[in-house]
C-alpha cells in the first residue's frame, strides 16, 4: 500500500479522489500544508481546470 497524497489547492471534488486512491488498495492522505508526517509516494495535484488558482495556492500554503 501506497500513501497518496492528495494536494488540497482549490475547487475540486475531493471525495471523489480520496474514494478513487482507497478503492485502488491505497492510502490517501491530504495535504493541506508542509507539516504532512506520512512518507508520501504519489501525488495527486485535483481540479476542474483552474490550474492559476491551484498554483497560487500552493504558494500561498508554501506546499513545495
Amino acid at each position: 500500500m501506497k500513501n497518496i497524497g492528495i494536494i488540497h489547492a482549490g475547487p475540486a471534488n475531493y471525495k471523489s479522489i480520496y474514494n478513487a486512491v482507497k478503492k485502488t488498495g491505497n492510502n490517501p492522505i491530504f495535504i493541506k500544508d508542509t507539516k504532512v508526517k506520512e512518507n508520501i509516494t504519489h501525488l495527486i495535484l485535483p481540479g476542474v481546470g483552474s490550474f492559476g488558482a491551484a498554483i497560487k495556492s500552493i504558494k500561498e500554503k508554501k506546499i513545495n
